[in-house]
C-alpha cells in the first residue's frame, strides 16, 4: 500500500488507470480469460521472451500485456515491434491483478503489489549463474522459476534452497530455439548492412572492464579492417551506462566512419546474426559465447579471468574458455582469422573441428530442450494458468 500511496502523492490521476485496468482484468477473468504481463527494462529483453509470446499470444485463453520502464527509446522499441498488445508502465503494473508476472530482471523487477494473487515467474537473461548469487533477496521472491540447464537446476537452486520455496521447471532457453532452427531472415540481414559475399566475422565483447573492447578493441578492428571480410560489432548496454566517460557511441561511430566494412549492430538481439556469421569473437563470461556453441562455429575469446575473481559458480565459464580458441593480444586474433579465412591453415581447421566436438558437448551440458525450449516454456506457463486445453 506505501508504493501506491508514494506514486499516487506524485500523481493522483493514475489511481483512475489503475482501477479500469483492474476492472478490465476483472473482466477477462470472468469470462474464463487468463491474464500475464512481461515485466521489462531494456530493450534486448524482449528477445529473451519473444519466442514464448509468440506461442502464448495463439492461445484465445490468454491476454498478454507488457510492462515497461518509462523510458521513450524503450517504449518507442516497443510500439516499433506492432505486436497488438497493451503496453503498460511501470508505474502502473504493480498495482494489475494479472494472474501471472513474467520477468527476465534479475536486479529490480517491478514486483505485483503485495496482497494481489498475482503469481510470480522468473525465466533468466543468461546461461550464466555466477551473477546470480548477489541477487537473491529478490530472486526468493519468485514462486516459479525457469532452468535454463544443469548449472541452474541442480546446481544453484538446490545450493540456494530456492527450489525448497518455490517451483522449478527444467525449460533451457527458449530465445535459443531461433538459433538452432535458424528462423530468422538471413537475406534481410544481409541486405541491412550489404555484406554479402565476404566472410562475416562477429565481434560481441563483454561490458566488463577485463573485456577486449577496453583493452584492445580499436586494434583489433583496425587490424582486422585490413582483411577482406565484414565486422559486425554487438556491444552490450551495459557499456554505455557503465562508462559513460569513456564516450562509447562516439567511439562506435568513429570505428563505422572510419572502417567501410565495419558495422555497428544497433539491433538488440545479438542471435539474429548468428547463423550468417563465420566466426565469433567474444570474451570471458559473455552468454553469446555458450549460445554461439549451440550452431558449432568457431569461437574465439580473449582471455582475461579477472572478472571471475572471488565469484562462485564460475564452472560454465571455466568450461566455455576450454573450449575456445583464447588470445590476448591483437597480433594473435587476427594470425588466427587470416589462418582460418584465408590461409586456409590445417593446423587451426583441426583445431576447429576439435572445438565443433566439444561445442557439441557444451551444449548439452548447459542447455535443457535444446530446439524445443519454448514448447517446453509454453506448456510450463498454461499449467501454472491453469488451462488445460491448448488453443492454437
Amino acid at each position: 500500500m506505501k508504493r501506491l500511496l508514494i506514486i499516487l502523492s506524485k500523481n493522483p490521476f493514475l489511481i483512475i488507470k489503475i482501477i479500469i485496468l483492474n476492472f478490465k482484468v476483472l473482466f477477462l477473468k470472468r469470462k474464463g480469460i487468463k491474464t500475464l504481463v512481461y515485466n521489462m527494462h531494456y530493450d534486448y529483453l524482449f528477445c529473451t521472451f519473444e519466442s514464448l509470446y509468440k506461442l502464448l499470444a495463439k492461445n484465445s485463453n490468454i491476454r498478454i500485456f507488457i510492462s515497461y520502464k518509462n523510458d521513450i527509446k524503450l517504449k518507442k522499441h516497443l510500439q516499433n515491434l506492432d505486436l497488438g498488445i497493451r503496453l503498460i508502465n511501470n508505474t502502473i503494473s504493480p498495482f494489475i491483478n494479472f494472474d501471472l508476472f513474467i520477468t527476465a530482471e534479475i536486479t529490480g523487477p517491478d514486483f505485483p503489489m503485495n496482497g494481489l494473487s498475482t503469481k510470480k515467474l522468473e525465466i533468466y537473461h543468461g546461461t550464466g549463474i555466477y551473477n546470480l548469487y548477489d541477487e537473491l533477496p529478490v530472486l526468493r521472491r519468485f514462486d516459479i522459476h525457469f532452468a535454463i540447464g544443469k548449472q541452474y537446476q541442480p546446481e544453484f537452486f538446490e545450493k540456494t534452497g530456492l527450489i525448497n520455496n518455490s517451483r522449478v521447471y527444467e525449460v533451457g532457453y527458449p530465445k535459443t530455439d531461433a538459433i538452432v532452427k535458424n528462423e530468422y531472415d538471413n537475406e534481410s540481414l544481409y541486405k541491412q548492412y550489404n555484406i554479402k559475399g565476404k566472410p562475416i566475422i562477429l565481434y560481441a565483447p563483454h561490458w566488463n572492464e577485463f573485456s577486449s573492447i577496453h583493452a584492445l578493441g580499436s586494434k583489433i578492428i583496425s587490424k582486422l579492417s585490413t582483411l577482406n571480410v565484414n565486422i559486425i560489432v554487438k556491444v552490450h548496454n551495459y557499456i554505455f551506462t557503465q562508462y559513460p566517460e569513456a564516450k562509447w557511441e562516439e567511439r562506435l561511430r568513429s570505428w563505422e566512419k572510419e572502417f567501410e566494412n565495419v558495422h555497428i549492430m544497433r539491433d538488440p538481439d545479438t542471435q539474429s546474426y548468428f547463423n550468417i556469421s563465420d566466426m565469433i569473437i567474444t570474451d570471458v563470461g559473455t552468454t553469446a559465447a555458450l549460445e554461439y556453441s549451440l550452431i558449432k562455429k568457431p569461437l574465439f575469446i580473449y582471455k582475461d579471468m579477472n572478472w571471475f575473481k572471488g565469484k562462485d559458480g564460475i564452472q560454465p565459464e571455466t568450461d566455455i574458455v576450454k573450449v575456445a580458441i583464447t588470445f590476448i593480444q591483437t597480433e594473435e586474433i587476427f594470425d588466427l582469422v587470416d589462418r582460418l579465412l584465408f590461409r586456409k591453415d590445417k593446423e587451426i581447421e583441426n583445431m576447429i573441428s576439435k572445438q565443433k566436438i566439444a561445442q557439441q558437448k557444451l551444449a548439452g551440458k548447459y542447455f535443457f530442450n535444446i530446439g524445443t525450449a519454448s514448447k517446453v516454456g509454453y506448456e510450463a506457463i498454461i499449467k501454472e494458468l491453469g488451462i488445460y486445453e491448448q488453443t492454437e
